[in-house]
């Protein structure tokens, strides 16, 4: 499996790795985090919120500047700026104090297409077409691989200490992670060409069409999923070690599923995520143990998988010269999606004394989405054919 990996994408895998290890440890406490420095639910719905619409703001620039000075300095850019969230965070003393961390860790979020650009570029011209999406699928489950720990780690750390010692162990592991990427070579950006501009993305119907599809797909899988760090404790009553480590089973499901998912068949790759986010949702609204609960929550492993279902789905309509702009603007319509829904999320969650309309929402509306996308199958997979013709005629050349 791994034989397809060049030595940067292992360097990469690394420091994802890491990375994920210091995310973990504070990201999943963030909303309990804003409770406890005294935010409504409503305040952490539009915290979370902020926190997406920062994640868009810097997307469409660094797709540009991938596609013309490479993905790898984008990369080191976004490392550095994300050390300054956990660090902002680890001295706020108000919940308004926390936000402006969540929002500078938001906006190194344009981490996520350079490392797609990058890890694309850097397999051999030859092999682009037959290996793309299972290279990005095993580098991205690097990152839900470093997630299996930190969570239960952070929990312990936060019933023991609190978020804050969370939030300072994570700046340290952010630093080291950081020195890692900085190991990786550069890769130069692809000859100029003339439908190398951004607009030319505007022209592929395949693309838009695709990409606004998953945009609306993450509108109820997110909304199901910002205020459970909450639902989990008011409503369930666990405590924080809990809540860490039901969120460390998370990305195990997210590895199994990534991997399951790069070797099926593209058409059938969402359905799959898209179910398995569905299973999750039902499984943590209705049950109550804890062991079914930590099922709902393998299966749960779905909602990071999307972002990866997805990128691998553009990666075959659109061609390698703009495959930065590209992962950008799908990241751009994943972060307005996820700021609509955040607000959302935390409006239904105050609705009711049970809390689980954000739940009971995305439930009715997933299946509607799953339905939907298999009634696109034929156009879709066309699509699909037509990009691959594309990628192999680049490959050839």
């Amino acid at each position: 499996m791994f034989r397809v990996l060049e030595r940067d994408h292992k360097l990469l895998m690394l420091s994802l790795l890491i990375w994920a290890l210091g995310e973990g440890l504070w990201i999943n406490f963030r909303q309990l985090y804003l409770e406890q420095l005294g935010a409504s639910p409503s305040q952490i719905g539009l915290a979370l919120s902020i926190e997406s619409i920062a994640r868009a703001i810097p997307l469409l620039p660094a797709g540009y500047l991938i596609d013309r000075i490479g993905a790898r300095q984008v990369m080191i850019a976004s490392w550095l700026i994300g050390i300054g969230g956990p660090l902002i965070g680890g001295l706020a003393m108000t919940w308004q104090g926390f936000v402006p961390g969540m929002v500078i860790y938001a906006l190194s979020g344009f981490a996520a297409p350079a490392i797609s650009a990058y890890s694309l570029r850097c397999i051999p011209e030859e092999n682009v077409s037959a290996h793309s999406q299972q290279v990005l699928t095993i580098i991205y489950a690097a990152f839900p691989a470093g997630l299996v720990i930190a969570p239960t780690l952070g929990g312990l750390v936060a019933e023991e200490l609190s978020i804050r010692a969370c939030l300072w162990l994570a700046v340290i592991l952010s630093g080291l992670s950081t020195i890692i990427v900085l190991m990786t070579h550069h890769v130069a950006p692809h000859p100029q060409m003339e439908d190398r501009r951004a607009t030319g993305l505007l022209r592929n119907h395949a693309f838009i069409s695709m990409a606004f599809f998953y945009m609306i797909t993450m509108l109820p899988a997110y909304t199901g999923f910002a205020m459970l760090p909450n639902f989990l404790q008011n409503i369930r009553g666990f405590t924080y070690q809990i809540v860490g480590m039901l969120f460390s089973i998370l990305p195990i499901g997210t590895v199994f599923i990534n991997l399951f998912a790069g070797r099926i068949n593209a058409r059938w790759g969402l359905t799959l995520v898209l179910s398995a986010i569905w299973i999750a949702f039902l499984g943590i609204w209705q049950i109550s143990p804890l062991a079914g609960v930590g099922i709902a929550f393998f299966a749960l492993g779905g909602i990071y998988s999307l972002r990866v279902v997805a990128t691998a789905g553009l990666a075959q309509v659109v061609q390698t010269h703009n495959q930065g702009m590209a992962f950008s603007l799908l990241e751009l319509l994943f972060a307005l999606s996820m700021a609509a829904a955040a607000r959302a999320a935390g409006e239904l969650y105050a609705l009711t004394s049970h809390h689980d309309l954000p739940l009971i929402i995305a439930l009715v509306l997933l299946p509607v989405l799953i339905g939907a996308w298999l009634v696109l199958r034929l156009p879709r997979q066309q699509a699909i054919d037509a990009g691959e013709s594309v990628l192999s005629k680049e490959a050839a050349r």
